[in-house]
């Protein structure tokens, strides 16, 4: 996971980290809070697992996310989530599967509703994914962040869209 995690702030266009992060960074980051995999269903692969035999994890890590408050105290019921599809795994609906997961998940955590704060407008799929999932776009944040251009040469500010869902209102 760390491994996957560091080649997505390598790639320079999605996470606001600009240096991969050390093993402790990591865990503070991504595991400091409630954090979900989704693994290969293979039956192959889980036999593997349940006998610890040597595995390859490029070929079962499909994905992660965590969820955690977005801010502390009185406003605690509000959470944040951050999703990781590794390269190799992108366009197989594994994005879809874990919001999917994400809008059960995190009202039986206790919030009450999330808030993503920066998505970067070059992500297209996290885009398009909030929105088929009927995220409200509550906000934008002019040249949010400093990252890399598309075809890789050089970098460039680009602009925020701040999402945001109510797990009250849209589960009614």
């Amino acid at each position: 996971m760390h491994d996957v995690f560091n080649e997505i702030i390598k790639e320079g266009n999605t996470y606001p980290q600009e240096f991969p992060l050390s093993l402790d960074e990591f865990i503070n980051y991504f595991l400091s809070y409630d954090t979900f995999i989704a693994l290969n269903d293979d039956d192959k692969v889980l036999d593997k697992i349940r006998v610890e035999e040597s595995i390859v994890w490029d070929d079962i890590l499909l994905g992660m996310f965590y969820i955690k408050p977005n801010y502390p105290g009185r406003c605690i019921h509000i959470c944040n989530a951050g999703f990781v599809v590794p390269k190799r795994h992108r366009g197989k609906q594994v994005g879809k599967l874990m919001v999917q997961s994400f809008l059960q998940i995190a009202p039986l955590l206790g919030y009450k509703s999330s808030i993503f704060n920066l998505v970067f407008e070059n992500n297209i799929a996290s885009i398009k994914l909030w929105r088929e999932f009927n995220f409200k776009e509550i906000g934008r944040i002019p040249k949010a962040g400093r990252l890399k251009k598309v075809d890789g040469n050089g970098e460039e500010f680009v602009d925020a869209i701040m999402f945001y869902y109510d797990f009250e209102k849209n589960n009614e």
